[in-house]
């Protein structure tokens, strides 16, 4: 039972590493075509900016939320993981 948590929170701790690889990737494309960072980004972002500018701040936000959840998971897991 215990080996069955164990291989149950590794393979989850996994796939959270594999999705946030893909998160972070995706965000590597809109830090290197606006050349900042997320949190650089939206402190500049313009209110009045172009709608372009702003769907894809919509879809940066959602990954760099994605991101902080993905790697809040992992921490969880692995705290799980070493109460075994």
């Amino acid at each position: 039972m215990l080996q069955s948590l164990r291989d149950s929170l590794n393979r989850l701790i996994s796939e959270e590493r594999e999705e946030l690889k893909d998160v972070k990737l995706r965000m590597r494309r809109f830090e290197r075509k606006y050349k900042t960072s997320f949190n650089a980004f939206e402190k500049k972002i313009p209110a009045a900016g172009n709608y372009k500018i702003h769907e894809d701040y919509g879809e940066w936000s959602y990954l760099h939320q994605r991101s902080q959840a993905i790697m809040q998971n992992i921490k969880d897991y692995e705290h799980a993981y070493g109460a075994l």
